[in-house]
């Protein structure tokens, strides 16, 4: 067999071994900046960039974070996250609910543009979450950037 054709049988392997074992295409990539636009039942003015009130997440190749204010308090919480087959886990290592600290939560999972919905339906420490959140990409902002409503100089 010619050099050509092994490489072309070597991918071919590749590509059958990605999607048999469901790495091909599974999930969407969601390494990036959020912001939270809707919750299942309200939806939030968020910006171009995050201003007071607004909640985002950062998600890294293998750890999420989300923070912000809810209800005049302190919201948040981080862990490990992974996804598979459109399911998107959530591996919960802190949070301001202590309830949801340790629990291990999936979430269904689609992006269409620049918007990710995630929903799940779970019960922590005996108590029934359902949960139906729509986040949008923030894109890069320049630190010179003022946040909104900012005093100018």
């Amino acid at each position: 067999m010619s050099k050509r054709g092994l490489l072309a049988c070597g991918a071919a392997v590749m590509l059958a071994v990605s999607l048999l074992t469901g790495c091909a295409g599974t999930c969407p990539d969601l390494r990036g900046s959020w912001i939270l636009v809707s919750d299942g039942e309200h939806r939030f003015p968020a910006g171009a960039t995050p201003g007071p009130g607004d909640i985002v997440k950062l998600v890294t190749d293998d750890a999420f974070a989300t923070t912000g204010r809810a209800a005049g308090k302190f919201d948040g919480g981080a862990g490990t996250w992974s996804c598979r087959d459109g399911v998107y886990t959530e591996c919960v290592r802190v949070h301001s609910n202590e309830a949801l600290m340790g629990e291990k939560i999936e979430f269904s999972c689609r992006v269409e543009g620049d918007l990710w919905h995630h929903a799940a339906d779970f019960v922590a420490k005996g108590r029934r979450y359902v949960i139906d959140e729509v986040w949008r990409r923030l894109g890069r902002q320049p630190c010179d950037t003022a946040p909104p409503d900012a005093a100018t100089p």
